[in-house]
Order: structure tokens, then C-alpha cells, then sequence
């Protein structure tokens, strides 16, 4: 399992998040591409499989104690059990007055493997994210912590973020383009069409390159 899930991850890193839109259409499947604010904010692409975490912002008149009394080290559990290569997906809401997560929880994450931090709230301290090598794709950045703005309620279940549905063991994806999700039942089809429409894309360059006209090369290799 563990070799299947690198060689599909090696795949999947070589893939723009533009290829993969176009087969997940193209294969009749929904929309995964999460919504526009989300967006590098340190690093470059990445991929890998999904980790997640739910937070939710705290009312003005109640603490963690109060709404997840049993929860308050999920996060740390949570990093500890990442496997190399796997995605931190941090769904908060959407809240982005405070970051979520920043850079003392960086460095350990990116010492234990993790290929990126995904959020669709803000983080902090991205320079330390440039400086450790972790990728991170975010709604925001904000200097503001979260100490006292957020409860943890649940580690490696299925979230919201940034509009789409991420289980835990998905594969995700993001480049300068944004970031795309896709359950493991796709994700072997999904590649496949990928490989297709990148061939026919080489074929056209060939045949531009060969003098031909670009309306022929077109209708000789339509790519969808």
C-alpha cells in the first residue's frame, strides 16, 4: 500500500492542477478545485495525501474548556502521526483576523516529512515556512495567533476546505494555479487522463514545430 501510494503520489506531482481540472471534467466528475483565496504562500507545488483538522473560531464569551475540553492536543497528535509526505489540511472556518497555524508548529511538521500546510484561514510567520522548505497554501497571513480564538474538535475526519470536501487519505494537489482534491476511488483514472491530454499536447507542439498550422493540429488532436 504504502509503495502504491508513492508511485501514485509521484504521478500526481508531476501533474499541473490546470490537467487535473480538465480530467476530473472530463471524466464527468465534481469540481475539486478549492475556492480562489487559497493560495501559495510559501513553497512552490506539492502533493500528497491528506491530513485533516477541524477548528472552529471561539465565541467572544467562551474558551476551548468550554466547547472542546478533551481536544486541546489534537493538533500536536495530529503532526506526530504524519507520515512523510502527507498534507496538513486545516479547515478553520474561514476565519482570517488570526492565523491558525504558524511557525512553531512549522518546524516540526516539516522535521516529521509533511509535504505542505493547507488552510482556509491565515497563517503566520511564512517566512519561517520559506526557510524550512514547507510548502504552504493559505487564505491569508495575519501576525495575530490563535491563542483563545480557536477550538479543536476533531482530527482526521472529513472537512470543509475552501468549499470542497477532503477526506483523510485523499490526494491533493496545489501549484501556482490553486489546489485540487481527489478521492484514491479517481485518482488512477484521473492520472490516466492526464497522461492523455499531455500527449496530445506534445503531439501539437510537434506538429507546430513541424510547420503545420495550428487549426490542423487541432482537429488532428482535439484534447477534450
Amino acid at each position: 500500500m504504502a509503495r502504491k501510494t508513492e508511485e501514485i503520489t509521484g504521478r500526481l506531482a508531476k501533474m499541473p492542477t490546470a490537467i487535473l481540472a480538465d480530467a476530473l471534467e472530463a471524466l464527468s466528475l465534481p469540481d475539486a478545485a478549492m475556492s480562489h483565496p487559497i493560495r501559495c504562500l510559501a513553497g512552490e507545488r506539492f502533493a500528497g495525501r491528506a491530513r485533516t483538522l477541524q477548528k472552529v473560531p471561539l465565541p467572544t464569551n467562551a474558551g476551548h474548556a468550554e466547547i472542546a475540553p478533551q481536544t486541546g492536543n489534537l493538533l500536536y497528535e495530529l503532526i506526530d502521526d504524519c507520515r512523510d509526505g502527507e498534507v496538513l489540511v486545516l479547515a478553520g472556518g474561514g476565519e482570517l483576523r488570526s492565523a491558525n497555524f504558524g511557525g512553531n508548529l512549522a518546524e516540526p511538521a516539516a522535521i516529521l516529512g509533511v509535504a505542505a500546510v493547507v488552510t482556509d484561514g491565515a497563517l503566520r510567520d511564512t517566512g519561517d515556512f520559506r526557510n524550512l522548505g514547507l510548502t504552504a497554501f493559505a487564505a491569508a497571513s495575519s501576525p495575530m495567533s490563535s491563542r483563545g480564538k480557536f477550538a479543536t474538535i476533531a482530527a482526521d475526519v472529513p472537512v470543509q476546505c475552501g468549499g470542497v470536501r477532503v477526506c483523510p487519505g485523499d490526494y491533493i494537489a496545489g501549484d501556482a494555479d490553486g489546489v485540487i482534491v481527489i478521492g484514491p476511488a479517481h485518482i488512477e483514472a484521473v492520472l490516466d487522463a492526464c497522461d492523455r491530454f499531455l500527449g496530445k499536447d506534445a503531439a501539437i507542439r510537434n506538429e507546430l514545430a513541424s510547420g503545420e498550422t495550428l487549426v490542423t493540429a487541432m482537429r488532428r488532436h482535439p484534447k477534450r
